[in-house]
């Protein structure tokens, strides 16, 4: 049996907007972060020689509504 290593990340995405977001804008966003996210084997495995068998995304929750105190120019953290 070989050796496992797993990593995982967490991102949040907040789009700040005023007026509804159509969906197709999520979705393409998303699928935009996923294809950014497959492409990252392949760099990790050039930079350090360790086979990636593979990446996924996964999204753990969706929000919609008002967020106080957020303005379009604040810095989310």
């Amino acid at each position: 049996m070989s050796d496992q290593f797993v990593f995982t990340t967490t991102h949040e995405i907040f789009f700040s907007n005023r007026e509804p977001v159509p969906i197709k804008e999520i979705v393409e966003s998303l699928l935009g972060i996923e294809r950014i996210v497959k492409m990252c084997p392949k760099a990790l495995h050039a930079i350090t020689g360790v086979p990636i068998d593979h990446a996924e995304v996964i999204v753990e929750q969706l929000e919609c509504g008002f967020r106080p105190n957020v303005t379009a120019d604040s810095e989310i953290v």
